[in-house]
């Protein structure tokens, strides 16, 4: 039995604080903001703005996965930050990793210089194991789609808590940085 599962999320974000610098600089720092959205210790560096990030263990029923997905991030011509997986493995249950695809797609964008607006779209596809195929697939949606909406209501309140202060800090540094006079050698 094959199962879609799907959830969204967006972020309506103003920064009431006053900052050197505006969100559109900030966002053009997509190596920073990775750093800052997803724990040092479950990225690892591909290439140039691709990462390979695991996933905290999820459960699932009576099952554990770890998702393995490999995430292009980069901000295009018009200032936008985009974020999109390439790649997914499933470590957990090898009977559901050769039928698993995950799809996410995301984009912030500085609506003003203190608004930032984005949203994300997490999409899973998966071949059920027997032992969950007897479980109504109501339930199995309803279960699936929280779980999604779970990982990105998390990736959200990371934006609206870590984003913002390493935005502010950024702000801050480069402000000081600019201001200080040139050295002379």
């Amino acid at each position: 039995m094959l199962s879609q599962f799907a959830a969204s999320q967006t972020v309506d974000l103003a920064i009431n604080q006053p900052t050197a610098r505006g969100l559109q600089d900030y966002l053009r720092q997509s190596q920073r903001i990775v750093y800052t959205l997803f724990n040092r210790d479950q990225l690892q560096v591909l290439g140039d703005d691709v990462y390979r990030f695991e996933m905290r263990p999820l459960q699932f029923f009576s099952l554990q996965l770890r998702p393995i997905v490999d995430l292009a991030v980069w901000t295009d011509e018009a200032g936008i930050l985009q974020i999109q997986s390439r790649d997914c493995q499933l470590r957990g249950l090898d009977l559901l990793a050769a039928r698993f695809q995950l799809d996410l797609e995301g984009e912030l964008l500085a609506e003003s210089s203190h608004h930032l607006t984005g949203e994300a779209r997490l999409k899973v596809e998966v071949q059920m194991p027997p032992l969950l195929r007897l479980t109504p697939r109501p339930m199995l949606e309803a279960a699936g789609n929280a779980l999604l909406k779970g990982v990105l209501l998390t990736i959200r309140q990371q934006i609206q808590r870590r984003l913002v202060e390493d935005y502010l800090l950024w702000s801050q540094e480069s402000f000081c940085s600019s201001a200080l006079p040139p050295q002379s050698n």
